[in-house]
């Protein structure tokens, strides 16, 4: 199978959500650095739906709202949507290993985040669907925004480790198993996405001072 739509069409549904706003090594876990200095909250600007409370996180969305202040953990993210399982279609000879899509490709499925790749600070992070905090299935790209479309699907939205000041980047690496097919059509190109290793380009941002806390 070659690369297909499939990916593409998963990374764009998140990057859509990112435009609009402006969506290996275990994670840091919370004692690892001082708690944010700042209240995070990240609307949507079509529906006005707080990011930060619908996915019940304080973390800033990078780069949906910006990046993170130091000493503050962050989450990027990126999500994937396919057929519902009984209306599921697929190219000839495919077999997936269940009948929902969803949960086809969460048996197949690892995500790595790639900080600052390609300097003497990268560090990689990986991620699997065992990992609740990380792989969101109760969420999906309609509760963001209802325009998107009300598919099964999952968003992954990882919790990341504190970085220094200054400019950095990140990029998202969708791993597969074996190959995939979303259920959404019987064109091989249009549906699927062969076994490997799937980068989604890099994306920069920056780290910044703290702001004051006002005193009370």
């Amino acid at each position: 199978m070659r690369t297909s739509t499939l990916l593409r069409r998963a990374a764009a549904a998140a990057a859509a959500v990112t435009a609009s706003l402006a969506l290996a090594v275990p994670a840091a876990t919370a004692g690892d650095a001082p708690k944010p200095t700042r209240d995070n909250t990240c609307l949507h600007p079509v529906t006005g739906v707080n990011l930060n409370e619908l996915f019940g996180v304080p973390e800033q969305l990078v780069t949906a709202c910006g990046g993170p202040t130091v000493g503050e953990h962050w989450r990027p993210f990126i999500a994937y949507f396919g057929a519902e399982a009984s209306k599921a279609v697929y190219p000839q000879g495919y077999v997936p290993l269940y009948p929902s899509p969803v949960d086809d490709i969460l048996a197949k499925l690892t995500i790595t985040v790639v900080v600052d790749g390609g300097t003497r600070q990268e560090k990689s992070y990986s991620f699997s669907p065992t990992d609740e905090d990380a792989f969101r299935t109760d969420l999906t790209l309609h509760d963001i925004n209802p325009a998107n479309p009300d598919l099964p699907g999952f968003i992954v939205i990882p919790r990341m480790a504190p970085l220094s000041l200054g400019h950095h980047t990140y990029e998202f690496l969708w791993v597969q198993s074996a190959p995939h097919c979303d259920g959404t059509s019987t064109d091989e190109d249009a549906a699927c996405l062969p076994a490997g290793e799937h980068p989604q380009g890099l994306r920069p941002f920056d780290v910044s001072i703290p702001e004051p806390v006002a005193a009370g």
